[in-house]
Formats: structure tokens, sequence, C-alpha cells
């Protein structure tokens, strides 16, 4: 999903308040609700020391009662409801009870506890010391006090005094602390295990435990030790949790104070951002958006001010104005490239996947169509022939690949009229509507390779003749320097009276029997012997895998052809001087061959060249009475 600047704006503005707000809140919170808690304890703890004074007050209370019994004679006709004490004993010296009496004061009746008297008994050796606490009955907890008894100055034995610790008494406790206040055995289910136990196992004392039961209650728990200094009582404090409420209710009119203040902020930051940075910004973007909708890049946006923004617009109009340069100059471009493709004497093809897209009119007329739309959407591959498209399309391949696009490619191209070019073709990829596409550069080099046949041609044969020439006879000698092992034979031959044939009867005369002589020395020998004119009136035949007596059959094989040739035309006979040589195999050899089979033929010039030259200039004699070559030749005489 793409969100807007307005909107992404918007969530980090919240993100920041929030970043700044919950954290605060989350320490205020921590710190006053554990402010609140603290004091909530503390004054929980207070009351509760409170209450345990009021029961020490008891039994300070129950021992200053306690010092009006110091006589024994004290005790007789004794009303314990008016003192508020619920027992009172006196225990001689021996342990023995001398006098009792209780007195149950919430039943209004005399109540026997024995197992109070078990707590009596081990009074019996504390005749000297006053003793006060607690002590659990079966009934119910117990204050009680024991104090020495005198008599002319003789300690007699113990008065005990005891007081339940009965619901009453309780209520009046709770009067002291405006809260409810329960007093129960320390092994009583009612009291929390987990209360029982920090009681048990605290160090301090006294041992207070503080304990939320709800919400709305909290709880404090007092220790309280019998008189024998074992754990016997818990006192039970419940007290509503008014401190923690209230600090709960600042905190939450501070938290709704914060959101109200934070909104307010984000109303504020949010209308200046909008005013002062994002309307500037939009009004930016739409005069932009509008600018690339028209695609007129001479447009320009509205700066105002100094600030960022403002900067910003003048670099877009900047920019505007470097793309307007930009975009004149590539239409100039486009036009100058334009008009050279059209006038371009070379075919250019615009192609995509072999598809013709573009064709320039030199392309149009390289290929005989009439028109572009003769070549629209047609395939490149259907104007290769047969014979090339693999080599086309691997170069078209390379190209495409990123390879050397320097190097041409040489095929053939089939015209609308049939007839096969030969072109040459320059390629490399190029951006075209917008996508990628191929430009390729054609050249019709049909005419060109003609002439460069021809020259070739040319270059190795002789022109009148038409066999090859002394630059081919230099080049099989080299070549098959380089591969001995196989006997080689050279045959030169020498046309004899050529001379006088020039002077008698012209060139031409002379011309014709050269090419006599050519056509008689290729009829005599193998197709894979090169046969040469190496100068005027002098051939030479390289015969490659021939042993010399082959080399003399072949020219056996001329001489006969000679002597036909010469019976088909006496009155212009035709002798050939010959020389044969044949080479050991060996590498280098074969120029040697050559001049020694050259020596050979003018040796046998020297031995028949006078006969021959008779012959010659007999059978010339003959043609010139009969008037053969007097018409042929009287320009050339005169």
């Amino acid at each position: 999903m793409i969100l807007s600047l307005k909107t992404k704006t918007l969530i980090v503005i919240m993100a920041t308040m929030l970043v700044l707000i919950v954290p605060f809140y989350i320490t205020v919170r921590v710190f006053l609700l554990g402010k609140f808690r603290k004091i909530e304890n503390d004054t929980c703890q207070h009351n509760i020391e409170r209450a345990l004074n009021a029961i020490f007050y008891d039994l300070s209370n129950l021992r200053a009662i306690s010092a009006a019994f110091s006589n024994i004679s004290n005790l007789r006709g004794l009303d314990l409801g008016d003192l508020n004490i619920n027992a009172i004993v006196f225990v001689s010296p021996s342990g023995q009870v001398a006098y009792e009496k209780l007195f149950d004061q919430e039943a209004s009746d005399e109540f026997v506890q024995l197992d109070l008297f078990k707590h009596i008994a081990t009074f019996s050796d504390q005749t000297k010391n006053t003793l006060s606490g607690i002590v659990l009955l079966s009934e119910r907890p117990m204050l009680i006090v024991s104090r020495p008894v005198s008599r002319a100055g003789h300690i007699v034995g113990n008065v005990v005094l005891g007081r339940f610790l009965s619901a009453k008494e309780i209520t009046k406790l709770a009067e002291i602390t405006p809260y409810s206040i329960d007093v129960s055995a320390i092994n009583d289910p009612q009291v929390p295990y987990s209360v029982r136990q920090s009681l048990l196992s605290a160090t301090n004392k006294p041992t207070y435990v503080v304990n939320a039961t709800s919400s709305k209650s909290i709880a404090g728990y007092a220790l309280i030790n019998d008189v024998y200094g074992r754990p016997a009582l818990v006192l039970t404090m419940s007290m509503p949790r008014d401190v923690f409420s209230q600090g709960q209710a600042s905190l939450y009119y501070f938290l709704v104070s914060l959101v109200l203040f934070g909104l307010l902020l984000f109303g504020m930051v949010v209308f200046l951002l909008r005013k002062e940075v994002l309307l500037p910004i939009f009004d930016l973007t739409k005069n932009v958006e509008r600018i690339t909708l028209n695609n007129d890049f001479s447009g320009r946006v509205a700066v105002i001010g100094k600030d960022e923004v403002s900067t910003m617009g003048r670099s877009v109009n900047s920019m505007l104005e470097a793309l307007e340069e930009s975009q004149k100059e590539l239409r100039e471009s486009e036009e100058r490239y334009r008009h050279l493709v059209e006038l371009s004497p070379d075919a250019v093809i615009v192609l995509r996947n072999l598809e013709i897209l573009y064709i320039n009119p030199a392309g149009i007329r390289l290929l005989g169509g009439s028109g572009s739309a003769d070549f629209g959407g047609v395939s490149i591959v259907s104007l290769v022939p047969r014979d090339f498209v693999d080599k086309f399309l691997g170069y078209i391949e390379s190209i495409n690949k990123g390879e050397d696009a320097s190097e041409l490619c040489y095929v053939k191209l089939i015209r609308c009229d049939g007839a096969v070019l030969d072109v040459e073709i320059a390629a490399s990829t190029t951006i075209y509507g917008g996508k990628s596409a191929l430009q390729a550069v054609v050249r019709d080099v049909t005419e060109r390779n003609q002439m460069e046949s021809k020259l070739k041609y040319l270059s190795m044969h002789d022109v009148l003749t038409g066999l090859y020439n002394r630059a081919y006879f230099e080049e099989v000698i080299h070549k098959l320097e380089d591969k001995p092992n196989s006997p080689v034979s050279i045959i030169v031959c020498d046309v004899d009276g050529l001379k006088i044939i020039n002077d008698t009867f012209g060139h031409a005369a002379g011309d014709d029997l050269l090419k006599a002589a050519a056509a008689i020395i290729r009829q005599s020998f193998r197709e894979s012997d090169a046969i040469t004119r190496i100068g005027g009136d002098e051939f030479a035949v390289v015969l490659p895998n021939c042993p010399y007596d082959m080399a003399q059959m072949l020219c056996q094989r001329l001489l006969d052809n000679i002597d036909q040739y010469n019976r088909r035309n006496p009155q212009f006979p035709l002798y050939i001087s010959k020389g044969i040589a044949t080479s050991a195999g060996l590498t280098g050899e074969l120029h040697n061959v050559f001049k020694e089979a050259d020596n050979n033929m003018y040796r046998e010039k020297l031995l028949h060249g006078q006969s021959n030259r008779s012959a010659i200039t007999k059978a010339l004699a003959n043609a010139l009475r009969q008037g053969s070559f007097i018409e042929t030749d009287k320009g050339k005489q005169s």
C-alpha cells in the first residue's frame, strides 16, 4: 500500500506524540501509584499499631487492676463484672488454687475453663515476678496477668487475673481505628497462607504484613505472640483503599488532561505543518504533474519565499529549463537522424523479433518494393536464402548478446522480383517506439563482389589464353614446396617461330597461335595439373604427384596433339620446344626444378629450333603465295 505524504506525516506526528506521552504517563503512573501505595501501606500499618497498642493498653490496665489484689483479703466479695474481668485465681506457692472465681460476662454466668488452670499451674514458680500476656484457651484467647501476693512482707502466692479477648473487646479496638478489626488464631484457615508464611518467617519485630485483598480494600496483618513468646494470634485490619483510589482517580484526570493536551498539540502541529509545509509541497507536486501530463517542459512552477520548498521549486524550474533545452536538442537530433536515414544510400532496417518495423527508401529500392507497406511485419528471415539463414541468425544473436558490433555479416537477400543480392550487414541494438529493437544497415555489394571476383580472376589468369599466369605459378610452387614427400614434375614449353609470325602477319595472328598452343597444352595434361603462361611465348605446367616417366608420357601426348593440329592447319603450323624436370621430394627445391626444366627447354630449342623455324618459314611462304593472310594483314604491313 502506497501512503500519501500527508498520511505519512500524520502517522509520524502521532507516533512521535505516542512515544513522548506513553512513556511519560507510564513513568508518572509508576511513580505516583508507588507513592500512593506506600502511603496506603504506612496508614494501614499505623492503624494496626494503634490496635496493637490498644491490646497492650488493656494488658497494662489489667496489670494495674492486679496491683489492688496484692493482699488476699481483698479477694473476698469481689464483683468481677464491675472490673470487666472474667477470671481471678489465687495460687499458693505450692501451686494449689486457694481461690478462684470465673465469670463469662457475655453469658452472664460462671464457666469452667480447665485449660486455664493448666496455664495457671505453670505460673507457680513465677512468685517473685509479674507476668502478663495472652493465652489461647479452647474457647477464645484471654488477656492474663499474674502478680505475686504478699502478706506481712512475705509472698504467700500469686493472683491471676484474666479477661477474654471477645468480640466485644475487638469491637472496642475497632472504635480506636475506624476500620474493621478481627483477631484469629495463627492456624486459622481464614488467615491466608502467604500471609501466615510471611509473618512466621519475618525476622523484624513487630511483624506486619500489608496485602491488597481487592481493588477497593486492603488488609493489614500483625502477629501477636502468647505469654510464652510463641506465635499465637493474627490481628487483621481491613480498610478501604481511599488513598490508592484517589491516586488512581488523579491519574485518570491526569491522563485525560494529557490526552486533551496531546490532541490540542497534535491539531496545532498538523495545522501549522499543513499550512507551512504540506500545502506548498502539494502545490509544487500538482504543478509538476500538470507539466508532466502535458509534456510541456516550457512550463514553470510558482516560487514564493526562501524556504526549503521554495528552493525545491527553483531547482525544479532549473531542471525544467534543462529538460526543455534537452528536448529541443533531442528533436533537432532526431530530425537530423531522420533526414540522414531517409537520404542514406544504404538500406536502414529496424527489426524486433526479426520482424521489419521500419525500412527507409533506400531499403525499399534495394529489395524492389513499391513502398514500406510491402515489408511491414514481414520476417527478415523470409528474405534470406536458406543456405544463409543459420549464418544470419547467428549474427543477429551475437548482436543481441552485446558482442562486437563492428563485425559485418555477408549474406544474400532475395528481392521482390526474385533476384538475389550480395549484401553486407552492420547491426546494433537500439530503442524504437520505447522498446528495444535492432537496427541494421544493409549495403548492396553485388557489383563489388563481381568486380572483386573479376580482379581476383585477372590477378591469377592470363587474359589472352585464359590459363593461369606467372603469379599463380609462383603460388603453386610455394604451396608444393611446403608439402614434400611426393614427386613434382615441371614442364616448360616455348612456342617456336612466334616472332616470325608476329612480324609477318601481325600480332593478331601471333595471338591466335598462342591461343591454339594454350588449348593444345590444356587438353594434353590432367585436370589436377597447373597449366600457366609465364611469359610471352612460354608456358609452364606443374604436375603434382607425377614422376618423371609419367611426365614424359604426358609430353608425348602433347606432341601427338600438336601433330594432329598441324595436319589440320598445314598453312599455319605449331612447333613447341619443351623441357622436363622432376623433383626428388625435398623441401625448397622446386625453383631449382623449374630452372632445370627451363634449361632443358632451351637445350631442345637449340637442337630443333632451326629446323622448326625452317618449317615455319616454308609454311608461311606457301601461305603468302596463296594470299591467305594478305588481306588480313595488309594494314599492319604498311
